[in-house]
């Protein structure tokens, strides 16, 4: 546990910690911080300098001032649009290695106008019970690359590779006897496609699978050429 003298001077993820300034109703120990992103000076409780990550300020540059001219912060597709960016660009988000942590961006029409993105929204589809998918797992958000479907179709379609799979295929993983195994999940049902000596050889037989059954999956090998 931290001391009052240990803790003046650390710096966490959002705040740094510069004096201590008490205890609350609550007993809790305050502190005085300054933002890491804008330098905001905020007296707050030890758990929330350790943890909180800006004084606010990475929200606003997030949602921009969009809202003071547009009149739609309120609907749901705003907070849609401010979350899609995050987890592009943004690597405090906790999806970012999942999306701009693998290159995944938002097209610059989007990204800086939520205007467009609300028209294009509105012209394709958009209902409050459909999420917003991604056609081609590896790129972006986009007009060419997006559409509006049900929740149930977005999970029977999508391979969710474990975020601890380094073999850098989809659908690939090494078991602890050295072997690469290869699974497609197709309609909710998961196919074992067998272990292989190495992770390009259980690639390519998903691949193969792919293209024997006609699949709508995206291809990770040459197999199609």
């Amino acid at each position: 546990m931290f001391t009052m003298q240990d803790l003046a001077g650390c710096v966490f993820t959002g705040f740094t910690v510069v004096t201590y300034k008490g205890k609350n109703k609550q007993n809790r120990s305050l502190w005085e911080c300054a933002c890491n992103h804008c330098g905001t000076i905020r007296v707050l409780p030890q758990h929330v300098a350790k943890t909180q990550k800006s004084c606010g300020c990475l929200r606003k540059k997030w949602a921009g001032n969009l809202n003071r001219t547009h009149g739609l912060s309120k609907h749901p597709l705003y907070g849609r649009w401010v979350h899609m960016r995050l987890r592009c660009a943004d690597p405090d988000h906790h999806a970012y290695h999942r999306y701009g942590g693998r290159g995944i961006k938002v097209c610059k029409e989007w990204d800086t106008n939520f205007e467009k993105f609300y028209k294009w929204c509105m012209d394709n589809g958009y209902q409050s019970t459909l999420q917003l998918d991604r056609r081609k797992n590896d790129k972006g958000y986009g007009p060419d690359n997006c559409r509006f479907i049900t929740p149930r179709k977005n999970v029977l379609n999508t391979d969710y590779p474990d975020p601890r799979n380094k073999t850098g295929y989809t659908g690939v993983s090494k078991n602890r006897h050295g072997k690469y195994l290869a699974q497609i999940t197709v309609k909710g049902i998961c196919h074992k496609l067998g272990s292989h000596k190495t992770a390009i050889e259980a690639a390519v037989a998903r691949d193969t699978f792919i293209k024997k059954c006609n699949l709508q999956h995206e291809y990770k090998t040459q197999v199609e050429a």
